[in-house]
């Protein structure tokens, strides 16, 4: 993984956390019930969301259609 961030595969990305938090519970509030997200789908959707993803990579059905209930493109490895 080192290596991958080295070579800039992948990059480091720190999201503004109080916005983070404020996007989960509005993601919460419009889809938690129908859904069935619990806190991690939440966050990592809401992380997406507040860095300007443009697609959400994820193996997990549940937070692949919050993502995609989110504006998100589910893309599955």
């Amino acid at each position: 993984m080192l290596s991958d961030l080295a070579s800039n595969v992948f990059g480091h990305a720190e999201p503004a956390w109080p916005e983070v938090l404020m996007e989960a519970e509005r993601l919460s509030a419009g889809h938690s019930e129908s859904l069935g997200t619990r806190s991690p789908d939440l966050l990592h959707v809401a992380s997406a969301l507040v860095l300007g993803a443009e697609q959400f990579v994820t193996f997990d059905a549940r937070q692949g259609s919050l993502a995609t209930a989110a504006g998100l493109r589910w893309v599955t490895p």
